[in-house]
C-alpha cells in the first residue's frame, strides 16, 4: 500500500461516480453510528488498514495522518490500524460530513485502502485535546465495546489478547499537547443521548 496522501476536495468527485470511505471509530459496525452508513445506502466492501496516529478522545477518536513536519508525530506513525471500507454516494459523503464536523473538526483526505482509495476523515494536529490517548496497539474498536463506545463515563481498557481487538494506549508526549487559545472554538461534545 502506498504511504501518500492526496488532499482533494469533494467537488472534485463526478455526481454520479461512487464513492469510498474508510471509518475507524463510531460509524464502524457494531457502534451507534453504522446505521448512518447502511440506512443510506452505503455497501460494506471489506476491512482493511490506515497509516496514521489514532488516538482516544473520550468519546469518539481521531485519525493523524503523518506530517513529517511535527516531530512528536514520527515515532508514533501505524501502518496497521483497523478501518472498515464502504462504498458510498456523494449524498451519503455530505451527511457524513456533517456527523464528523467536516471541516472544523475533522477534515477528510483520499488515502489507499486494500479496497482502493478512499476518504478518511481526520483531525489536524492544531484540533487535539488535552486528554487525547495515544493508541499504540490494535484500533478503536479494540480499546473500547461497543457498548461503552455510547457512554464516554464508563469508558476503559480491554484485556483481549487478540491484536485486532485489543488495544494499547499511553499518553501523548507534551509536545503533542496545543493549548487551546480562547479564540480556537471548543471541540464539541459528538455523543449522542
Amino acid at each position: 500500500m502506498a504511504n501518500n496522501v492526496v488532499n482533494i476536495k469533494s467537488s472534485s468527485a463526478p455526481d454520479t461516480a461512487p464513492l469510498r470511505v474508510a471509518v475507524y471509530g463510531t460509524l464502524m459496525s457494531e457502534y451507534h453510528r453504522a446505521h448512518v452508513i447502511t440506512a443510506n445506502g452505503g455497501k460494506f466492501l471489506g476491512t482493511g488498514t490506515l497509516r496514521g496516529i489514532l488516538l482516544h478522545l473520550s468519546a469518539y477518536p481521531a485519525l493523524v495522518l503523518p506530517d513529517p513536519n511535527i516531530e512528536w508525530t514520527k515515532p508514533h506513525v501505524r501502518d496497521d490500524i483497523p478501518c472498515e471500507v464502504y462504498e458510498i454516494s456523494k449524498d451519503l459523503l455530505s451527511i457524513l460530513d456533517g456527523i464528523e464536523g467536516y471541516p472544523d473538526l475533522y477534515t477528510r483526505s483520499v488515502v489507499p485502502t486494500e479496497h482502493g482509495d478512499a476518504f478518511v476523515y481526520h483531525m489536524r494536529t492544531s484540533r487535539i485535546n488535552h486528554n487525547a490517548k495515544l493508541i499504540v496497539q490494535g484500533g478503536w474498536k479494540g480499546y473500547l465495546t461497543p457498548s461503552v463506545a455510547l457512554h464516554e463515563s464508563t469508558a476503559t481498557q480491554t484485556g483481549g489478547a487478540d491484536k485486532e481487538e485489543s488495544a494499547t494506549l499511553c499518553q501523548l508526549p507534551e509536545t503533542a499537547r496545543p493549548v487551546q487559545s480562547n479564540s480556537a472554538p471548543p471541540l464539541p461534545r459528538l455523543l449522542e443521548a
